[in-house]
């Protein structure tokens, strides 16, 4: 697929209009020529989670008699969020895709396990994932590149405050719960380590390395799709690694499979590719696992057999 073709997100036909601040006002505008929307994310509110065990266990509560108050799931929390209805293939991170929904259902089913944690985020968009993190998490910094991506994220963050477990008010060091940060994967490590004083409003600075140094987790989603960019990918993870504590990320892939000319059949190349430096990586001495995907679904989508989660660490 070039660059120029325009692709859409099926995603949206899962979601509803969101209407806050101007009443009927539903589109916000940048420096593109797309057509913007705000949409509701509803999610219903896990009635479980998982244990550091990995079983899961149910949260329950009693009343003053010792009978079991029974939790309903519901489905009236929602994230709103800002995005593109369609874009060309190298603004492809406007939008919202299959596999941030996936890794928001993980986060959700394990907030026991990322509660009070500092994430990374890489390639985070319009800022979905970063902000159901931020529901459990500490502090996260979400990445991206460009100008148009960042202000929407940044816009997104600010319009989920009230989601956010870990209240700025009441930390210790006053920093916002999630921050958003320009960070190139092709000049990558030397973004991370220059920690300068900003040129631009979403630079790393200095004060973002306790950051980068106490974060345990790395997430990302929907990042595979070009084989310059996955290289790029695996090269920031593999610095990002290297930096303060020892780190698991945590990657949803979406198989997207095309009809090539080379092959005269439906393959996913991408895919292959990936599959390729997660080969590669295990050479490094890296641990890569497929999860299981078969956690409770809290978001709306159609969680298809093409959706994989993938886990990797380096032990010790």
């Amino acid at each position: 697929m070039k660059n120029d073709e325009t692709v859409l997100s099926d995603v949206s036909l899962y979601t509803e209009p969101a209407i806050h601040e101007k009443e009927g006002d539903t589109t916000v505008h940048v420096s593109t020529s797309y057509k913007f929307a705000s949409s509701r994310f509803t999610f219903s509110t896990p009635s479980f989670c998982e244990s550091e065990n990995g079983a899961s266990k149910t949260l329950t509560e009693t009343d003053e008699d010792g009978d079991f108050i029974l939790k309903r799931k519901s489905d009236s929390n929602y994230i709103i969020i800002e995005h593109a209805m369609d874009t060309r293939l190298k603004d492809v991170g406007l939008q919202v895709w299959q596999g941030s929904l996936l890794l928001c259902d993980f986060i959700l089913h394990n907030r026991s396990i990322f509660d009070g944690s500092v994430a990374i985020e890489l390639g985070g968009g319009v800022g979905l994932v970063a902000i159901t993190m931020a529901t459990v998490a500490r502090h996260v910094m979400t990445t991206d590149i460009g100008d148009d991506v960042l202000a929407l994220c940044e816009r997104s963050i600010n319009l989920n405050q009230h989601l956010y477990k870990y209240n700025s008010s009441n930390d210790e060091d006053k920093q916002d719960v999630v921050v958003v940060r320009e960070l190139n994967w092709l000049q990558c490590p030397l973004e991370l380590f220059k920690l300068c004083e900003p040129k631009k409003e979403f630079d790393i600075v200095a004060s973002d390395k306790k950051l980068l140094e106490t974060s345990e987790t790395l997430l990302a989603a929907d990042v595979i799709y070009d084989d310059n960019l996955t290289d790029a990918f695996f090269s920031t993870v593999n610095h990002l690694m290297s930096i303060g504590k020892p780190k698991t990320l945590y990657l949803a892939v979406e198989k997207r499979l095309n009809f090539t000319l080379s092959d005269l059949d439906i393959a996913c190349p991408a895919y292959e590719y990936f599959a390729e430096c997660l080969e590669e990586c295990k050479q490094q001495g890296y641990i890569t696992e497929r999860m299981n995907t078969d956690f409770p679904q809290h978001f709306r989508y159609e969680r298809t057999r093409h959706l994989e989660l993938w886990k990797m660490n380096k032990p010790g």
